[in-house]
């Protein structure tokens, strides 16, 4: 009501009368009268030069004495700790399970008081009842303190508090923006907002409701969950959300069709960059234009992201998604445009089928042969001819496709062979044969389309010729692999490479090295998307049994087991503890504990092994991996030879056996020199004698011997 020059005098008096002495001036809450706060403090902290404001509000005061100070949310931690201390007030003596605990705060953000809103439901229930129901976390979270301002009395009541500062642009803006999981860059926003995206951005960001992060890519912002939660409850209020998730798919097809194109070629860093960075998001919308039945965006997107999940390693994410993928384009005629991606889908749906032993291979299968391979690119057009022929592998028609693909006068289709070929050979128990099949395969790679087939063929060979007890040979392709593999962000390709050299050292006698690589690895394995973790715990399980720390030694390798043990490898026909990975890693803790246990200790995994072997070298078995059942046997034999556990003969029969298969033999427990020389010691000439009787034998000749042998022990 006041004229603007006696809103003038007061101010200068206010002003005067600040300036008396240094003064701090708190201003609580005052984003409601944001527009009038900030001029009065913009004239008080110009004409009163000793004056401090502190200012609280979820938006900034936008003037040009202010610095801005963000709150950020709670880490899991301190998260914890008050929702604890908030729950024991409410009912002394609650049971407070950690995990559950850690659920609840992290699915609210670290946010104070939704916590603190959490944390006094138990009154009336369990953490984990709490945990469960934050599906609904709006209807969940409601009466608080009484003593609070109403605003602070109920979740939807704090999130409703900004929303009402907003104009309809902003609100707009807040709920269309909700469709994206895992936040969004400015060019997902204009593909849901429009050219001048960036202005609601800024707004959003200025009222708290988003969150700027500065990411690889660039600018990313993200909505907590919560928020995120009421956009989406007001979108489908306002009826914008099946435009709203048109929009978002529109935006996924056009990501996906620009970086997967640009995939394999010399653009392959930055394109795994931005695939990195939208992977979630295109994953959800994938998920939905499969439900959907929209055949073009479901190729679009898998094209895009199969490739990427291939060069990074996250083969589990592609294996699960692929079999609904092969199902959604099931009858399918592509139009022109959408041949190559979906050859593309189909190859990597093709490969998945394969490795899991999963039943939708004939799906993929039909699809293909009924849109034809003839594809331009000669590696996709040499995987597909390869992958088809699946059904032939051993027989004479598939050596002979091998053969005529190895001399075709195109390099990219002979290296797509040899690299497909040593596969099979390794599966086949002919190390020799793989090395030099990838050998000729890296041979004829260029850095043309990126740094990855180089990088994956070295990681290859590397584990070739560590499956051999080739210490040297290991180290330097592993040391060639690395740069490429961390360039691309393949987290358990690296902790895979980077063990092996571990494992090197310590063959070598350089435990310090060995030490300090276990250390490093420990810190990023669990950041990859599959099992590194059980390599790492095996190289420090061998590293504390080469420093002589022999318990600590084998409960690392015990851990190893429980770790590996605990993945999933969506799709596998196997059972969980008849997994390669299981297999290896209990013969690898077997051997440790044979060279280092003392008495029966390690019996329990030998009992495990030993009723493995028949199911492992059953014939029904869609495809037996010879080198894995190889190691098997030759764990089993070793116990049974050093304990006594079967006669003398029978346990060197098991390992002539795993010999024979190319068991791997990295590991110092595991190498053949050592159970040669505990042959000559417990049964001197036995060895010699037994191996004669399999005549040189190898890999899938010896099968029937094995199976026979097997049956006949255990």
């Amino acid at each position: 009501v006041l004229t603007a020059a006696e809103r003038r005098d007061v101010r200068t008096r206010i002003a005067q009368q600040l300036d008396q002495a240094p003064t701090l001036l708190v201003l609580d809450n005052c984003e409601h009268l944001i527009e009038a706060v900030a001029d009065l403090v913009a004239h008080l902290v110009a004409a009163a030069p000793r004056l401090r404001v502190l200012t609280t509000t979820r938006i900034p005061l936008a003037i040009a004495a202010e610095q801005v100070f963000p709150l950020r949310t709670l880490d899991v931690g301190d998260a914890s700790e008050l929702f604890c201390r908030r729950a024991t007030a409410a009912r002394p003596g609650v049971a407070l399970p950690a995990d559950a605990v850690a659920s609840i705060v992290t699915r609210l953000d670290g946010l104070p008081l939704a916590i603190e809103l959490a944390a006094v439901k138990v009154r009336a229930m369990s953490v984990a009842e709490v945990d469960a129901r934050l599906e609904n976390r709006f209807a969940l979270l409601r009466g608080g303190d009484r003593s609070a301002p109403d605003r602070h009395q109920t979740l939807l009541a704090v999130i409703d508090w900004s929303w009402n500062l907003l104009d309809p642009r902003e609100r707009r803006a807040l709920r269309r923006l909700s469709v994206f999981h895992d936040g969004f860059t400015i060019g997902g926003a204009e593909a849901l907002l429009g050219p001048d995206a960036l202005t609601s951005v800024e707004q959003l960001v200025d009222s708290s409701l988003l969150v700027v992060a500065e990411e690889p890519t660039g600018v990313r912002y993200r909505m907590l969950e919560t928020v995120r939660e009421f956009g989406r409850m007001q979108l489908v209020d306002a009826g914008e959300r099946d435009d709203a998730v048109a929009a978002q798919h529109r935006w996924a097809v056009d990501f996906s069709s620009t970086w997967g194109a640009r995939l394999f070629t010399a653009d392959q860093v930055e394109a795994v960059g931005e695939l990195r960075a939208e992977s979630t998001n295109l994953a959800d919308v994938l998920r939905q234009v499969i439900a959907a039945g929209d055949r073009a965006a479901v190729v679009r997107i898998y094209s895009a992201l199969g490739g990427y999940w291939a060069i990074v390693g996250d083969h589990p994410r592609a294996f699960t998604v692929g079999p609904a993928v092969a199902r959604a384009i099931d009858g399918w005629s592509p139009p022109a445009e959408l041949v190559e991606p979906a050859r593309v889908t189909l190859a990597s749906c093709l490969m998945g089928a394969i490795l899991t032993g999963a039943e939708d291979e004939a799906v993929s299968r039909r699809v293909a042969e009924r849109i034809g391979i003839d594809s331009p690119s000669a590696h996709l057009r040499t995987m597909l001819t390869i992958l088809l022929a699946h059904d032939r592998r051993g027989t004479s028609e598939a050596e002979a496709l091998f053969e005529r693909l190895s001399h075709d006068p195109d390099p990219r289709v002979r290296a797509t062979t040899y690299q497909f070929l040593s596969h099979e050979r390794e599966n086949g128990a002919d190390p020799a044969g793989a090395i030099e099949a990838a050998t000729k395969a890296l041979e004829l790679t260029t850095g043309e389309h990126g740094p990855w087939l180089g990088a994956v063929l070295h990681a290859q060979l590397c584990a070739l010729h560590a499956q051999t007890g080739d210490v040297r040979g290991a180290a330097h392709h592993a040391t060639a692999a690395l740069p490429g593999l961390r360039r691309l962000g393949a987290i358990d390709d690296v902790v895979q490479s980077e063990a092996i050299l571990g494992m090197a050292a310590l063959e070598l006698g350089r435990v310090d090295e060995a030490q300090r690589i276990a250390d490093a690895l420990g810190e990023i394995s669990g950041q990859g998307p599959f099992g590194s973790q059980g390599a790492v715990l095996s190289l420090r399980g061998e590293v504390l049994l080469a420093r002589g720390r022999v318990e600590e030694g084998l409960a690392c390798f015990r851990d190893s087991i429980e770790a590996m043990s605990q993945l999933r490898f969506p799709g596998a026909a196997d059972e969980p503890n008849m997994v390669p990975w299981v297999i290896f890693t209990e013969a690898s803790a077997l051997a440790a504990h044979v060279r280092h246990a003392e008495g029966d200790d390690g019996s329990d995994l030998y009992a495990a092994l030993s009723a493995k072997a028949l199911p492992v070298l059953a014939e029904s078995r869609q495809m037996i991996d010879l080198p894995v059942a190889g190691v098997l046997l030759f764990a089993v034999g070793l116990w049974a030879l050093n304990r006594s556990a079967l006669p003398a003969e029978d346990a060197l029969r098991l390992l002539v056996v795993a010999d024979g298969l190319s068991y791997h033999r990295f590991a110092p427990a595991l190498r053949w020199e050592r159970a040669v020389k505990d042959a000559e010691r417990i049964a001197p000439g036995v060895l010699d004698r037994v191996t004669d009787e399999y005549a040189g034998r190898r890999g899938a000749d010896l099968l029937d011997d094995a199976r026979r042998l097997v049956d006949r022990l255990f």
